[in-house]
């Protein structure tokens, strides 16, 4: 196994790239994956330039999934609100 210094390396020049991802997901499996990004920046110490990173991929998914005002929207939007958890 490499070290964590060698594998913070690896990832440095990969995103040095510049080169894009691109998924092809389907509606609910795009939901899933906002809504477990989610639930992870919940965790009191995902704090970091991470956070950031994330927060911005949930908007643009929930951008993708529900575009318009609605009960979509707001099932989307309530990932972010501990209050709606049942």
């Amino acid at each position: 196994m490499k070290s964590e210094q060698e594998m913070t390396a690896a990832l440095m020049e990969f995103a040095r790239t510049g080169d894009r991802i691109t998924l092809d997901l389907a509606p609910y499996e795009a939901f899933v994956v906002m809504s477990q990004m989610q639930l992870a920046l919940r965790h009191p110490a995902n704090d970091g330039a991470g956070r950031l990173v994330a927060t911005d991929i949930i908007g643009r998914l929930i951008d993708e999934i529900a575009p318009e005002a609605g009960p979509l929207r707001d099932l989307c939007d309530a990932g972010f609100d501990p209050s709606k958890d049942s």
